[in-house]
């Protein structure tokens, strides 16, 4: 393979061949079009958009799930009087419970990372057994919780 590759350089063919395939030849029109096919950052509005329209509905259904969690646990009193005074206590009340939601959430994960390494020191043998009672117990820990999507 070195052999031919010499020889084809030594015949000037090798030159050839890179001029050929491998060397760009401008074109005589590039001035004119290269702000057309420049990219700015209108070009990406569609995109931002779509980004934008997802986020704002993941954070529409995270919002909506939370206060349907929060309705069941604290139901509203039927008073008028008292649901006049009351809204900034609800308010309060359910910030509390959405805080208490994140707290939850970071012990949870928390305690899983811990019993991932425990179960990652115990060995591989045992480490398919440790995923499923993992995930029989979250489901469980879900149902008790009523965190799940389909109450």
């Amino acid at each position: 393979m070195s052999t031919a590759i010499l020889q084809l350089s030594e015949n000037g063919e090798l030159q050839n061949i890179h001029n050929k395939w491998l060397q760009r030849k401008l074109c005589s029109s590039q001035d004119i079009g290269s702000s057309a096919d420049q990219l700015q950052l209108q070009s990406f509005w569609g995109l931002f958009l779509i980004c934008g329209i997802a986020c704002l509905l993941a954070l529409l259904i995270y919002f909506c799930t939370t206060f349907r969690q929060f309705s069941r646990h604290f139901p509203e009193e039927s008073d008028s009087s008292v649901q006049s005074r009351s809204r900034s206590k609800r308010l309060q009340t359910f910030l509390s419970f959405a805080d208490d939601k994140v707290e939850q959430w970071k012990k949870s994960k928390s305690k899983r990372k811990r019993e991932d390494e425990l179960s990652n020191r115990s060995g591989e043998g045992s480490m398919s057994v440790n995923r499923s009672e993992r995930i029989q117990r979250d489901i469980s820990q879900e149902r008790e919780n009523g965190d799940t999507w389909l109450h």
